[in-house]
């Protein structure tokens, strides 16, 4: 509870919501393009499939955005994951100026996208990558455990079970990559030397950071859950776009503030302004 305390205690200061509108056009391109409720589908009309094959089953989970998944879905998905990497360039850099000087200023935009990007774009494309290897073994395992049980509720149960325990090693995967980021952004070591050093720092932190993680986002798949349910389309879009809002402020945030924490770094925003 303590990140997401210190997470959530960033968030509320006056100058949040200024770096809060750099997460809009995302939100809405990425809600275009993709959904979080699509594992979740999969469960809601599980009784309803007829065909468990991989191929009808992986389709079934990549089906609920707004464009279908041709070759120029993936084109457009990476097209937004470089704007996205752009913008979090200048948010992390901000926010990482305001944490260690304790001034807040939207400035020098270039810079940040020139010493930020690439960290920033290779963790979204490892969450990317990590999030596509998901779906591809619910997907798997689900048309597996078909073929082997021929009954639809020991899937369902068996599928259900492998997908918590799929989540769970993904979540603490992130968790023990997650300090890579800040760190070369606050030091300007190297990936390699900054992942090492990730692993060693997270090691004893794993649990209270992974569940910093995961805890917030409870309440938003249970929204998504009644969503699915309710099956309308712009609903649905209009859900995935706050939810990917949230999810584009609460994680750089709690990445920057937990690795302060971690490696017992001051945080100059934590004091008064006018200090001096």
């Amino acid at each position: 509870m303590k990140y997401i305390k210190l997470t959530f205690q960033y968030m509320t200061n006056k100058h949040f919501w200024k770096l809060m509108l750099f997460a809009l056009v995302p939100s809405i391109l990425i809600s275009l393009v993709s959904t979080f409720n699509s594992t979740i589908k999969l469960f809601i009309g599980f009784f309803d499939i007829t065909d468990f094959d991989f191929k009808s089953i992986h389709h079934l989970i990549n089906d609920g955005s707004f464009l279908n998944n041709d070759w120029w879905y993936y084109l457009a998905m990476f097209a937004i994951m470089v704007l996205l990497s752009l913008i979090l360039s200048v948010f992390i850099g901000t926010m990482q100026r305001h944490m260690r000087t304790g001034k807040f200023q939207i400035t020098n935009i270039f810079k940040r996208v020139n010493e930020n990007f690439v960290p920033s774009f290779l963790s979204l494309l490892s969450i990317y990558i990590l999030l596509f290897i998901y779906g591809i073994a619910v997907s798997l395992v689900t048309s597996i455990w078909f073929s082997i049980t021929k009954n639809n509720i020991a899937t369902f149960i068996l599928s259900l079970i492998f997908m918590i325990f799929a989540f769970v090693i993904m979540v603490f995967i992130i968790s023990l990559f997650s300090m890579t980021t800040p760190n070369i952004v606050c030091t300007g070591q190297k990936i390699r030397d900054s992942i090492s050093i990730s692993i060693r720092t997270v090691g004893s932190k794993l649990i209270p950071l992974s569940l910093a993680f995961v805890l917030p986002l409870i309440p938003l798949f249970g929204i998504q859950i009644g969503i699915s349910f309710a099956n309308i389309r712009i609903l649905q879009y209009i859900t995935d776009t706050l939810m990917m809002m949230f999810i584009c402020c609460y994680y750089p945030v709690l990445i920057f503030v937990s690795y302060y924490d971690l490696f017992d770094r001051d945080r100059e925003d934590l004091f008064p302004e006018n200090r001096l």
